[in-house]
């Protein structure tokens, strides 16, 4: 199956920060909002109606629990739009620095139109290539969480393989990470990375 690249409808760090951002700070308000309501006797909205507190909250727990699933997999689907961005620049810009040359190399071995592996090829070439501890431990952190977006973009229907608890705010921290220590001239991709 040939996969043609767009970038229009690509994700990006910002936007995903900001969204989950402004979601969570709605949520808190209308979790707080709603105990008021409580509080004082007031109505309810229907969906909280005939609850008791304890049920209240954990509907708001679980809508919180929600969001931050969603906004790791948003985060981390960025992050490898911004890799892959950069290498189908690499590719069909016919680049000629040490990068594109190894990325360039994966290419013929792939099947027609198969798209190289986020982990196994775009990001190990990167990792293997670069002389900057700095950047290879970034991306060492970055391919950590591919059990965590495998995970999550499969339902989360399997017990988890991943030892470290992850949120937001780590992925986040790695996007700002690569950012600054991805090459400044040599990072195609780097509009959908910035953070």
């Amino acid at each position: 199956m040939k996969v043609s690249a767009s970038y229009k409808h690509a994700a990006a760090v910002n936007n995903v920060w900001k969204w989950y951002r402004d979601s969570e700070s709605a949520l808190l308000d209308s979790r707080q909002k709603i105990k008021e309501k409580v509080r004082s006797g007031k109505a309810l909205p229907i969906e909280f109606m005939f609850k008791s507190p304890k049920e209240i909250a954990d509907q708001f727990s679980n809508g919180m629990k929600e969001l931050k699933y969603a906004t790791m997999l948003s985060l981390i689907s960025a992050i490898e739009a911004a890799f892959r961005i950069d290498h189908q620049i690499r590719l069909t810009g016919k680049k000629s620095d040490g990068i594109s040359r190894k990325l360039y190399q994966l290419s013929p071995n792939k099947k027609k139109g198969e798209w190289s592996r986020f982990g196994d090829d775009i990001l190990k070439t990167w990792k293997n290539i670069t002389d900057s501890r700095e950047l290879e431990k970034s991306i060492k952190n970055l391919m950590d969480l591919l059990p965590l977006r495998d995970w999550l973009a499969h339902g989360r229907c399997w017990e988890k393989r991943f030892t470290q608890n992850y949120d937001p705010e780590t992925i986040y921290s790695i996007a700002i990470r690569l950012m600054r220590n991805l090459p400044h001239d040599n990072f195609f991709g780097r509009k959908y990375l910035s953070p």
